[in-house]
């Protein structure tokens, strides 16, 4: 197997463990504001707000503009 293709291989690994991470994120944030956010229309903003986060993060894995570590970085300092 050549360079290109370990490195494509180890990107798209990297894009999944993006993905996934964005998405136990997003189930978090439902989890959390149905637990603690009493109006219904600011939880659901509020699960809005950090999917479109979420998805941001792992579009910009996606398109180059952020390594799948600094997308996990990213997604683990919101979870927090």
């Amino acid at each position: 197997m050549g360079s290109v293709n370990k490195k494509k291989i180890a990107s798209t690994d990297g894009y999944w463990q993006v993905s996934h991470a964005a998405s136990v994120l997003t189930s978090q944030a439902c989890t959390i504001s149905a637990r603690h956010i009493q109006d219904g229309m600011l939880r659901i903003q509020f699960n809005r707000e950090v999917a479109y986060y979420a998805r941001g993060i792992v579009r910009d894995v996606e398109g180059g503009r952020k390594s799948a570590e600094e997308g996990l970085q990213a997604l683990k300092d919101e979870q927090k």
